[in-house]
């Protein structure tokens, strides 16, 4: 009954945290957070479903394919509550002011907007919305899978990279996370979504080398600028691997 608990609360603390979804309230003790970065790619699983849920909808009502790109491309924000945008942010000003390890970490904490954010926004927002507008009735699966795939891959670097701010909120979930059923699971996750993919198009399993080679270059910027990982840096890591990722499928669809 206790390890029922653990999970179901869980769930509860991981959908309140990543998503704008209302859920009962759950402390964050520790056994409340043992489990919850198990249901981190889930978050992605609902933005997918979404995403995918629009674009039928957009289908049936006869939609323009930039009006529904323009939506598709607002739906992880809206369904995280902008959460990763905003380590995305954070991210761009920190990166782009050339400054020491220290500075770089305050910019992060910083709740002022720079104006290299502003600038990355607007450019990572043009090439999501391109991307999505290349996006047909048979890739959409594909391209919904993104979202669980940045998910999964982040998840190996919280397991595997120190934190770089001890009093964040990555710091303090790690260090009541149950590790070896973290690991676990997220390779599980790993395996079921190279078989969706896979389903789809088999061409399809090769956005994991890209993602792959983005996550081990996202390892030594962290380490060598920040001395770690955050969860600004987590939302950097999994924006930019969903705008990667769009535009890879893309390529792959053309070529």
């Amino acid at each position: 009954m206790k390890f029922i608990k653990r999970i179901v609360n869980g769930f509860l603390t991981c959908f309140a945290m990543y998503t704008c979804i209302p859920m009962p309230f759950c402390s964050w003790e520790d056994d409340n957070l043992r489990y919850m970065f198990c249901f981190f790619p889930l978050t992605g699983v609902l933005i997918g479903l979404a995403g995918f849920l629009w674009f039928v909808l957009a289908g049936m009502l006869g939609l323009g394919t930039v009006f529904k790109a323009a939506v598709y491309v607002c739906i992880p924000v809206m369904v995280s509550g902008g959460i990763h945008m905003d380590g995305f942010l954070d991210t761009a000003d920190a990166f782009s002011s050339w400054k020491s390890r220290e500075e770089r970490l305050r910019i992060l904490k910083d709740p002022h907007l720079g104006a290299f954010a502003v600038i990355w926004a607007a450019v990572y927002f043009v090439l999501y919305a391109g991307a999505a507008s290349e996006i047909t009735a048979e890739s959409l699966p594909a391209f919904c899978m993104v979202f669980v795939l940045s998910r999964i891959m982040v998840l190996f670097g919280i397991l595997s990279m120190p934190a770089a701010n001890p009093e964040g909120t990555v710091a303090a979930f790690y260090q009541r996370a149950g590790k070896k059923t973290l690991l676990s699971v997220n390779c599980i996750w790993l395996i079921l979504t190279g078989a969706a993919l896979w389903s789809v198009q088999p061409i399809m399993l090769a956005v994991i080398a890209p993602e792959a080679a983005w996550y081990f270059l996202f390892r030594k910027m962290a380490m060598d600028n920040f001395g770690g990982i955050s969860g600004d840096l987590a939302g950097f890591f999994i924006s930019v691997s969903e705008l990667m990722l769009h535009i890879v499928i893309v390529l792959l669809i053309r070529g």
